[in-house]
């Protein structure tokens, strides 16, 4: 496995901090939080850089509030400064690890749609996932397309037979 050296300075660097915090600021234009952090946008950027190459960088607080969709649930949202660090992280490392990941591979990943998956398992000649300690195989080919309200249709899966592939 290859190793990367001094990415650090990379990370830190105003260029790639300007990126993250487009980045961090994109659909979150209309917040307080956003509107004073671009206010000083250069300024904060510095002493942001400052901090990182000092290394007395120190995240702040997070904020926790409830939401009920699709459950209720307590979200724990980091400051935007800090949202901008973790972009500025993501956009050095991402290709890194981007180029280690197999294909097949979809989670999170940019440019890979969680469609992809169910296509993949198709490609498959035996599509089997685990789950429970129990064997599962996709017998639904509705997974290739969305249902019009926007959420996926629920999969149907039908229990294999222990020792089926021997």
């Amino acid at each position: 496995m290859k190793t990367y050296k001094n990415l650090y300075p990379e990370i830190c660097s105003f260029g790639n901090l300007c990126i993250a915090f487009y980045g961090a600021a994109r659909g979150k234009r209309g917040k307080a939080e956003v509107a004073a952090f671009e206010g000083e946008l250069e300024p904060n950027l510095f002493r942001l850089q400052e901090a990182l190459l000092a290394q007395t960088y120190r995240p702040g607080p997070y904020t926790h509030f409830p939401i009920r969709d699709p459950k209720p649930r307590v979200i724990s949202a980091a400051p935007f400064r800090d949202r901008v660090v973790h972009h500025a992280l993501v956009g050095v490392i991402e290709p890194i690890f981007e180029a280690r990941f197999i294909h097949d591979s979809y989670a999170c990943r940019v440019g890979r749609a969680p469609t992809g998956r169910w296509i993949a398992a198709r490609r498959s000649p035996a599509a089997i996932h685990t789950c429970c300690s129990a064997t599962w195989f996709i017998s639904s080919p509705a997974w290739t397309t969305p249902s019009c309200v926007g959420f996926w249709p629920a999969p149907s899966l039908t229990p294999v037979p222990s020792g089926w592939w021997t």
